[in-house]
């Protein structure tokens, strides 16, 4: 039976292992809410290539202007 308090002692160790292993986690989240912050910046960029895409189709309407001189 002295054996078998050994293991419970060993079992305590493992889920005071698994509560410093809990702040980990933690730090795990708050890193994943920093990378949350860049998704908008992301996005801002995606904007800016939006207004590249506009330029794009005003360059293709000077384009179409100069089709009816070729005709």
């Amino acid at each position: 039976m002295s054996a078998l308090d050994i293991d419970v002692t060993n079992i305590r160790a493992m889920i005071s292992a698994i509560d410093i292993d809990a702040p980990n986690i933690q730090a795990k989240i708050s890193a994943f809410d920093i990378d949350a912050s860049n998704i908008p910046a992301k996005i801002s960029a995606m904007a800016i290539d939006v207004t590249n895409i506009h330029a794009k189709i005003s360059a293709m309407d000077i384009e179409a202007t100069n089709i009816p001189a070729k005709i």
